[in-house]
């Protein structure tokens, strides 16, 4: 992939982001439903995630495994290395909280997984991502 490229997958993968975090807002205002949110948290989060590898390294892993994420993104924010471990809890909302009964999450688990979002986005704040692309 070449430059322009990567900027525009980072890009598209910034505003599929937005587009999560939109509808992250209108389930907290609409009082649920949480499992919902949080797999739009999780997805948030990934797509974020890979924006900066596809930005940076032109490819990202198709996976919704934000502990692999994280440690391939570090290389190009080291910010990331210091996220408390919760935030890889974000990871078990990717399928299991859609799919099955394995995974719950309700209102207190709804605003953890905004937190751990949260978290992700100011690391990648260092990055001034939406200025380069």
């Amino acid at each position: 992939m070449n430059t322009r490229q990567n900027k525009d997958v980072a890009h598209t993968l910034l505003q599929k982001a937005k587009e999560d975090e939109q509808t992250i807002e209108l389930i907290r205002a609409a009082n649920g439903p949480w499992g919902v949110g949080c797999f739009h948290c999780q997805q948030a989060a990934e797509k974020r995630l890979k924006a900066v590898l596809a930005l940076y390294q032109g490819d990202f892993p198709r996976t919704h495994d934000i502990d692999m994420l994280i440690s391939l993104a570090e290389s190009y924010c080291a910010a990331l290395s210091n996220l408390p471990d919760e935030v890889l809890l974000l990871g078990d909302y990717a399928v299991g909280v859609r799919y099955d009964d394995v995974v719950s999450a309700d209102e207190s688990t709804f605003y953890d997984n905004q937190k751990w979002l949260q978290w992700i986005k100011g690391a990648l704040v260092t990055l001034n991502m939406e200025g380069e692309i």
